[in-house]
């Protein structure tokens, strides 16, 4: 469940999260890029659908808490259900 959040991605985002400092945009393009193309990989081959939607929830939510420190804006809406940016 937690391969998407083990990313470079994730990684630079979490750093970026912690110090306050912003991550370079172009390696932050890249590595956004990366993780779409694992999100979208692991997707084709998932065999069990309902894991693959769980892994993907936690991922969100995941992110939601590194976006709630990088931006100072609390995500108040982060149900499943939710697509909407916080």
């Amino acid at each position: 469940m937690e391969q998407l959040v083990l990313t470079k991605f994730f990684r630079t985002l979490s750093e970026a999260s912690q110090t306050g400092i912003d991550a370079d945009a172009v390696t932050l393009q890249n590595e956004y890029k990366d993780f779409a193309k694992l999100v979208f990989s692991e997707g084709k081959a998932a065999t069990d659908k309902h894991d693959y939607h769980d892994t993907l929830i936690y991922t969100r939510v995941e992110l939601s808490g590194l976006l709630t420190g990088v931006s100072g804006k609390k995500c108040s809406n982060i149900s499943w259900q939710s697509h909407r940016r916080c």
